[in-house]
């Protein structure tokens, strides 16, 4: 399943178009904001979906299986390997890489993209970014008590590029993954606003795109 942000509100012609021509790819469906497909190569063959859609200037992201790229460095000496790390993260299906790169798989709904820093920490490695998404975690404030915060991240999933949230309520906190260079924090802010929360933004430097594109995974 592949999440994207459509020119406008029909289903997208040319992205079908795009998918049919990856290698591997069969019983394709796109819908407004969606595609879906059977998908028969390799796992580090999946990247071939999102720069399909990036050949004709749509902005997407896999979601079921999510493709996950992190940068990461070994911060003590550890027997343990990253990949096999990431490997036992719930939800993860996949994981490979090496030399400070790592590739994770598994659905969005079942992978939490908070835990990544933590299991990794926990095994002597740093994890130092997420290249494939934009993972934001703002505070936010009620405007009155009540609030379900289920509410709350009912609509924020509703902001085209939106892939996931996740509340906090004690903390007072929406962690946001996003489709890459794809919202800014006031256009979150301006959803929020509809169910009676103020979100606050980061600052303008948290708004600016990733410098460099997310590497092509390799086993």
């Amino acid at each position: 399943m592949l999440k994207y942000i459509p020119h406008d509100a029909k289903p997208c012609e040319c992205l079908q178009n795009a998918l049919m021509r990856v290698p591997n790819l069969k019983r394709i469906t796109v819908t407004p904001a969606m595609a879906t497909m059977v998908f028969t190569g390799d796992w580090d063959q999946l990247v071939a979906i999102t720069n399909a859609a990036a050949s004709v200037k749509i902005k997407s992201a896999l979601y079921s299986p999510a493709m996950f790229s992190i940068d990461y460095t070994v911060e003590r000496q550890t027997a343990a390997k990253a990949a096999e790390v990431a490997a036992k993260i719930p939800g993860v299906v996949k994981a490979f890489g090496e030399n400070g790169k790592l590739y994770i798989f598994g659905p969005v709904t079942q992978v939490d993209p908070r835990s990544f820093a933590s299991a990794l920490k926990e095994e002597g490695f740093k994890f130092v970014a997420l290249r494939s998404h934009r993972l934001r975690t703002l505070s936010y404030e009620p405007w009155e008590k009540g609030i379900r915060p289920e509410r709350i991240r009912e609509r924020l999933l509703k902001v085209p590029g939106v892939l996931r949230v996740d509340i906090d309520p004690a903390a007072s906190t929406a962690t946001i993954l996003m489709i890459r260079d794809s919202i800014k924090d006031l256009e979150l802010v301006s959803a929020a606003e509809e169910v009676s929360i103020t979100l606050f933004p980061g600052t303008a430097e948290d708004d600016e795109p990733l410098p460099e594109n997310p590497p092509t995974p390799t086993k």
